[in-house]
């Protein structure tokens, strides 16, 4: 039996051994005519289940999910690469994991505490192309860009039946040249971008689970433990950021941009677990019965204020723009990758 871990849900991409013996998130609990073969039985029931599962305890689960949630939300409402004289559009994928005690360099997928997944399309506009706006000595509202972002997919409906689940984001940004560009080289073959401050708010919402009907025994000596029912795991998140950034980079020629920046996430919601086992469980020649219970955790919630780092580039093949930004969050296991596909005029 083999339920699906959460990163591959969202992924679609593989199931992770993870969790071994009594430490898992599902157990097995001898409730009548239990015996050293009937434990035993069960215990290598629950670990199949547990090998499966999320590898995290419940407290960390739920936070890492929120935190991953936030991570797949960057650069899918905002543009850093950009001069924009009218409009830019953009259909974008973000992806977030936080990888637990592992780093990137040794990292292993069974210490994945949480993924999140944010597609989104975003229109920007540059105002002051459209009107006449007022100038402040220190301020200039022609200076300011303006995006938009939003999106919903039903997540069931392009996995398959055993994989339930909507995403579904919405976001506001504007965009500040602070620092104005420099061409350090004849008709932009180099050309630094300024310096550029960005603000808004994310909103993030995602619901996915998995169940799976089934009918699995396992033997141990003289014993065989069947069970026979649904096991249901997943998650409900919804997170709300702000985000501060600042961000600078520079155009090669006209085909390549590079950038990156620094960011400050301040950050609420909650991500609730989805844990539910509707089985029924026996050993066959015994009137031996159990008890089956699955333990994500109850509640958790994004980490309220973490620095971040960015950096991103993009190639440019006349007013289309094919880029892929990455991100970090400085206080926690979190990491981001958004790719793009825009256009811009």
């Amino acid at each position: 039996m083999k339920i699906l871990g959460l990163l591959g849900l969202m992924l679609s991409l593989y199931t992770i051994p993870s969790f071994a013996g009594v430490n898992g998130p599902f157990t097995i609990t001898c409730a009548t005519t239990c015996n050293a073969s009937v434990d035993a039985a069960y215990q290598l029931m629950e670990d199949d289940l547990n090998s499966s599962l999320p590898n995290a305890d419940a407290s960390n689960y739920l936070i890492g999910m929120a935190n991953a949630s936030v991570l797949s939300m960057k650069a899918s409402g905002s543009d850093y690469a950009n001069d924009i004289d009218l409009f830019v559009f953009k259909v974008s994928a973000g992806l977030g994991a936080d990888i637990g005690d592992s780093s990137l360099s040794d990292f292993k997928g069974n210490t994945v505490r949480g993924v999140g997944i944010s597609p989104s399309l975003m229109v920007g506009l540059n105002p002051g192309a459209l009107f006449d706006l007022p100038e402040w000595e220190y301020f200039d509202m022609n200076k300011i860009k303006v995006f938009v972002n939003f999106f919903s997919l039903d997540i069931g409906a392009l996995a398959g039946s055993e994989i339930d689940g909507k995403a579904s984001n919405f976001g506001i940004h504007f965009r500040y040249k602070l620092i104005d560009p420099i061409a350090w080289a004849p008709g932009k073959l180099l050309h630094w971008t300024g310096v550029d401050i960005h603000t808004g708010f994310d909103y993030s919402s995602l619901t996915i689970s998995t169940s799976q009907t089934t009918t699995d025994s396992f033997t141990s000596g003289a014993a065989t433990a069947n069970m026979s029912g649904t096991v249901k795991a997943g998650a409900e998140i919804s997170t709300f950021t702000i985000p501060i950034e600042a961000s600078t980079g520079i155009q090669l020629g006209y085909i390549l941009s590079l950038y990156g920046g620094l960011g400050l996430d301040m950050s609420f919601g909650s991500a609730k677990s989805i844990a539910t086992v509707d089985a029924t469980f026996s050993t066959t020649g015994l009137a031996s019965t159990a008890d089956g219970d699955l333990d994500l955790g109850q509640e958790g919630k994004p980490t309220a204020v973490a620095p971040r780092m960015f950096f991103g580039t993009q190639f440019n093949i006349s007013i289309l723009k094919l880029g892929i930004q990455l991100d970090k969050s400085l206080s926690d296991a979190a990491y981001g990758v958004n790719f793009g596909l825009g256009v811009t005029w």
